[in-house]
Protein backbone atom coordinates (compact mmCIF):
# COMPACT_ATOMS: atom_id res chain seq x y z
CA UNK A 1 0.00 0.00 0.00
CA UNK A 2 1.04 3.81 -0.71
CA UNK A 3 0.86 5.31 2.26
CA UNK A 4 1.19 8.76 0.37
CA UNK A 5 -1.87 8.41 -1.53
CA UNK A 6 -3.53 6.30 1.48
CA UNK A 7 -2.66 9.53 3.03
CA UNK A 8 -3.99 12.49 0.55
CA UNK A 9 -7.02 9.82 -0.40
CA UNK A 10 -8.27 9.70 3.61
CA UNK A 11 -7.41 13.83 3.69
CA UNK A 12 -10.19 14.31 0.26
CA UNK A 13 -12.76 12.06 1.80
CA UNK A 14 -13.02 13.53 4.87
CA UNK A 15 -13.49 16.86 2.82
CA UNK A 16 -17.23 16.16 2.88
CA UNK A 17 -17.83 15.41 6.97
CA UNK A 18 -14.85 18.21 7.55
CA UNK A 19 -18.14 20.99 5.85
CA UNK A 20 -20.73 18.98 6.61
CA UNK A 21 -20.56 18.12 10.38
CA UNK A 22 -19.47 21.85 11.55
CA UNK A 23 -22.68 22.75 9.53
CA UNK A 24 -24.97 21.01 11.00
CA UNK A 25 -23.33 22.10 14.42
CA UNK A 26 -23.77 25.49 13.61
CA UNK A 27 -27.34 25.39 12.59
CA UNK A 28 -28.60 24.17 15.73
CA UNK A 29 -26.40 26.50 18.24
CA UNK A 30 -26.82 29.57 15.66
CA UNK A 31 -30.58 29.38 15.98
CA UNK A 32 -30.39 29.06 20.03
CA UNK A 33 -27.68 31.26 20.67
CA UNK A 34 -28.17 34.25 18.21
CA UNK A 35 -25.20 35.61 18.09
CA UNK A 36 -24.53 39.22 16.25
CA UNK A 37 -21.76 37.66 14.02
CA UNK A 38 -23.02 36.40 10.50
CA UNK A 39 -23.24 32.86 10.01
CA UNK A 40 -20.33 32.81 7.99
CA UNK A 41 -18.28 33.92 9.80
CA UNK A 42 -19.46 31.83 12.90
CA UNK A 43 -19.43 28.70 9.82
CA UNK A 44 -15.82 29.69 8.65
CA UNK A 45 -14.67 29.54 13.14
CA UNK A 46 -16.34 25.82 13.41
CA UNK A 47 -15.28 24.89 10.37
CA UNK A 48 -10.88 25.75 11.06
CA UNK A 49 -11.31 24.39 14.31
CA UNK A 50 -12.84 21.40 13.13
CA UNK A 51 -10.16 21.16 10.37
CA UNK A 52 -7.80 21.67 13.50
CA UNK A 53 -9.14 18.71 15.71
CA UNK A 54 -9.24 16.33 12.04
CA UNK A 55 -5.79 17.17 12.22
CA UNK A 56 -4.81 16.80 16.11
CA UNK A 57 -6.76 13.24 15.74
CA UNK A 58 -4.48 11.99 13.01
CA UNK A 59 -1.10 12.41 14.47
CA UNK A 60 -2.47 11.02 18.11
CA UNK A 61 -3.84 7.94 16.27
CA UNK A 62 -0.70 7.69 14.63
CA UNK A 63 1.57 7.98 17.59
CA UNK A 64 -0.41 6.03 19.87
CA UNK A 65 -2.01 2.61 20.29
CA UNK A 66 -4.96 2.09 19.14
CA UNK A 67 -6.04 1.09 22.70
CA UNK A 68 -4.94 4.24 24.23
CA UNK A 69 -5.51 6.98 21.48
CA UNK A 70 -8.94 7.56 22.21
CA UNK A 71 -8.30 8.63 25.87
CA UNK A 72 -5.12 10.17 25.09
CA UNK A 73 -7.16 12.54 22.49
CA UNK A 74 -9.57 13.34 25.04
CA UNK A 75 -6.77 14.56 27.58
CA UNK A 76 -4.74 16.42 24.99
CA UNK A 77 -8.03 18.25 24.16
CA UNK A 78 -9.25 18.88 27.30
CA UNK A 79 -5.56 20.32 28.25
CA UNK A 80 -5.91 22.46 24.84
CA UNK A 81 -9.16 24.12 26.11
CA UNK A 82 -7.83 24.06 29.71
CA UNK A 83 -5.00 26.66 28.61
CA UNK A 84 -7.60 28.86 26.04
CA UNK A 85 -6.65 31.84 28.46
CA UNK A 86 -10.10 32.16 30.02
CA UNK A 87 -9.65 30.55 33.25
CA UNK A 88 -6.81 31.04 34.50
CA UNK A 89 -6.61 34.08 32.32
CA UNK A 90 -3.20 35.06 30.09
CA UNK A 91 -2.30 37.42 32.93
CA UNK A 92 -2.10 35.04 35.37
CA UNK A 93 -0.69 32.81 33.26
CA UNK A 94 2.53 35.13 32.83
CA UNK A 95 2.67 35.80 35.91
CA UNK A 96 2.92 31.95 36.80
CA UNK A 97 4.63 30.72 34.08
CA UNK A 98 6.59 33.99 33.02
CA UNK A 99 7.81 34.03 29.34
CA UNK A 100 6.78 30.16 29.15
CA UNK A 101 3.46 31.20 29.46
CA UNK A 102 3.24 31.66 25.53
CA UNK A 103 5.08 28.49 24.81
CA UNK A 104 2.21 26.95 26.79
CA UNK A 105 -0.64 29.13 25.17
CA UNK A 106 0.47 29.08 21.49
CA UNK A 107 -0.78 25.75 20.24
CA UNK A 108 -4.34 25.98 22.16
CA UNK A 109 -6.72 26.68 19.31
CA UNK A 110 -9.27 27.22 21.79
CA UNK A 111 -7.52 30.30 22.99
CA UNK A 112 -7.16 31.26 19.43
CA UNK A 113 -10.52 30.81 19.07
CA UNK A 114 -11.90 32.81 21.93
CA UNK A 115 -9.98 35.25 21.10
CA UNK A 116 -10.97 35.38 17.59
CA UNK A 117 -14.82 34.76 18.64
CA UNK A 118 -14.74 37.53 21.22
CA UNK A 119 -13.29 40.28 18.91
CA UNK A 120 -15.94 39.24 16.10
CA UNK A 121 -19.22 39.91 18.54
CA UNK A 122 -17.44 43.19 20.52
CA UNK A 123 -17.24 44.89 17.13
CA UNK A 124 -21.10 44.41 16.58
CA UNK A 125 -22.08 45.46 20.35
CA UNK A 126 -24.07 48.62 20.26
CA UNK A 127 -21.59 51.49 21.32
CA UNK A 128 -23.12 51.12 25.01
CA UNK A 129 -21.16 48.49 25.76
CA UNK A 130 -17.75 49.59 24.52
CA UNK A 131 -17.07 50.15 28.70
CA UNK A 132 -17.84 46.44 28.96
CA UNK A 133 -15.62 45.37 25.91
CA UNK A 134 -12.76 47.70 27.37
CA UNK A 135 -12.76 45.96 30.46
CA UNK A 136 -13.34 42.57 29.23
CA UNK A 137 -10.14 43.02 26.32
CA UNK A 138 -7.65 43.98 29.07
CA UNK A 139 -8.78 41.74 31.75
CA UNK A 140 -8.41 38.75 29.32
CA UNK A 141 -5.99 40.08 27.08
CA UNK A 142 -7.53 40.11 23.72
CA UNK A 143 -6.84 42.52 20.96
CA UNK A 144 -10.19 44.02 19.59
CA UNK A 145 -10.72 45.13 15.91
CA UNK A 146 -11.35 49.09 17.61
CA UNK A 147 -7.68 49.42 18.88
CA UNK A 148 -5.19 50.38 15.80
CA UNK A 149 -2.86 47.55 16.45
CA UNK A 150 -5.46 44.80 16.42
CA UNK A 151 -7.30 45.39 13.17
CA UNK A 152 -8.65 42.07 11.37
CA UNK A 153 -8.02 40.03 14.61
CA UNK A 154 -10.76 37.31 13.52
CA UNK A 155 -9.45 36.56 10.50
CA UNK A 156 -5.50 36.52 11.85
CA UNK A 157 -6.90 34.58 15.03
CA UNK A 158 -8.70 31.76 12.16
CA UNK A 159 -5.55 31.80 9.45
CA UNK A 160 -3.44 30.54 13.02
CA UNK A 161 -6.05 27.57 13.41
CA UNK A 162 -5.83 26.69 9.96
CA UNK A 163 -2.28 26.72 10.15
CA UNK A 164 -1.60 25.06 13.07
CA UNK A 165 -4.25 22.08 11.04
CA UNK A 166 -2.55 22.02 8.19
CA UNK A 167 1.12 21.70 10.12
CA UNK A 168 -0.75 18.74 12.13
CA UNK A 169 -1.49 17.04 8.73
CA UNK A 170 2.28 17.69 7.34
CA UNK A 171 3.15 15.77 10.94
CA UNK A 172 0.62 12.86 10.44
CA UNK A 173 2.46 12.30 6.74
CA UNK A 174 5.52 12.35 8.03
CA UNK A 175 5.00 9.79 10.85
CA UNK A 176 2.82 7.87 8.44
CA UNK A 177 6.09 7.72 6.02
CA UNK A 178 8.55 7.59 8.66
CA UNK A 179 7.57 5.71 11.44
CA UNK A 180 7.77 1.95 11.50
CA UNK A 181 9.77 2.16 8.41
CA UNK A 182 11.54 -1.28 8.99
CA UNK A 183 8.27 -3.07 8.50
CA UNK A 184 6.89 -1.18 5.58
CA UNK A 185 8.38 -3.92 3.61
CA UNK A 186 8.99 -1.27 0.83
CA UNK A 187 10.54 -2.75 -2.82
CA UNK A 188 13.71 -0.37 -4.09
CA UNK A 189 12.08 2.16 -6.97
CA UNK A 190 14.53 0.14 -9.75
CA UNK A 191 11.92 -3.02 -8.86
CA UNK A 192 8.62 -0.65 -9.76
CA UNK A 193 10.20 0.41 -12.86
CA UNK A 194 11.30 -2.55 -13.44
CA UNK A 195 8.33 -4.72 -13.06
CA UNK A 196 6.20 -2.77 -16.13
Amino acid sequence: MCRFAYFFAKIIWGLVPNIYLPLVLLLGFYCFAAPRATFGDWFWAVLVTHWFCAGLGFVISLVFSQQRAQMVAVIIGALLNVVSGFFPRIPELESMLGAGAHVVLAPSYARWLMEGLFALEAERLPQIFSFRVVRITKRLSYCVDSTPSCEGVFGNRMLIIFLMGLGLRVLALLLLLFRHRGQQNRKPLWAHVASF
